[in-house]
């Protein structure tokens, strides 16, 4: 029987502590007149993880260790398309990145490749797209989250960036403010009310350099929000990860309100019956 994307999922992030994983199951394919499953995850970093591709195998739940090479999951790892996965454009550097793929095949009767039995043969085209999807399957979610990852980091370091500069900025304007004091420039920008009132401010000492360097610190961090809201809204949505969130109905006399959507998610509100 098959393990489960759960079971599979649970059993990596245990033994392996990898940083993601994504796991994948392929709908049934008949080879050789018999059923098939392929189940998959791939998992990025981890505890016990060499650098590149590590593959491991599974014939109906029993882990295969030997002839790695002639085996179908490995070649499709380590192939190009369209025969095998093609990782730059899913974010992934088989070289450097700490890759785990697992593979597990269930069936009544495993094609395997020699009379041993330690190894599955690729001369199934079906086996060879079940197994190829799977693993497909498994990087675009992980695409998503590294996609996301990187906008996060990205974010960060351009607040961190404008913040660097705030006591700059905050020494220039306050220069210029104070020259306009000096000079008695309040009559010629009394046409702009937001101008006149930072100089009417520094002149009555009610804004001081502490106050200016409040304000920018919260324009940076509002301007940052809103872009990232603007981004998540109007983004590309296969580099978003999304998940469901789902609340258990405390009784039976409650039922799901028309869903109200958002730039952070769908919200749907429960009602009485």
């Amino acid at each position: 029987a098959p393990a489960g994307e759960y079971n599979l999922h649970l059993g990596v992030m245990k033994e392996m502590k990898p940083d993601m994983i994504a796991t994948s199951t392929q709908d049934v394919r008949v080879v050789d007149g018999h059923a098939v499953i392929v189940e998959a995850a791939v998992s990025l970093g981890g505890r016990r993880q060499g650098d590149g591709i590590t593959v491991h195998r599974f014939a109906n739940r029993i882990p295969m260790l030997f002839q790695p090479g002639s085996d179908l999951t490995v070649k499709t790892c380590n192939s190009a398309p369209p025969q095998g996965v093609n990782w730059k454009s899913y974010k992934i550097d088989k070289n450097s990145h700490k890759v785990g793929v697992y593979v597990s095949i269930c069936s009544t009767k495993i094609p395997y490749g020699g009379p041993n039995k330690e190894y599955i043969g690729d001369a199934h085209e079906d086996l060879k797209r079940s197994v190829r999807g799977a693993i497909m399957s498994c990087c675009v979610q992980l695409k998503a989250r590294l996609a996301r990852r990187e906008a996060l980091k990205l974010q960060k370091e351009r607040r961190k960036n404008l913040q660097k500069y705030i006591p700059f900025v905050t020494k220039s304007l306050s220069g210029i403010l104070e020259t306009m004091v000096t000079d008695g420039c309040a009559e010629a920008v009394k046409d702009d009310a937001g101008v006149l009132l930072a100089v009417r401010g520094f002149e009555d000492k009610s804004i001081s350099d502490s106050t200016l360097q409040h304000k920018l610190r919260n324009f940076v961090e509002e301007a940052d929000m809103e872009q990232a809201m603007a981004a998540a809204q109007h983004g590309d949505k296969d580099t978003v990860a999304r998940e469901d969130l789902c609340l258990r109905v405390l009784g039976n006399n409650r039922r799901l309100t028309r869903p109200m959507h958002s730039t952070v998610g769908v919200w749907k509100l429960f009602e009485d019956a």
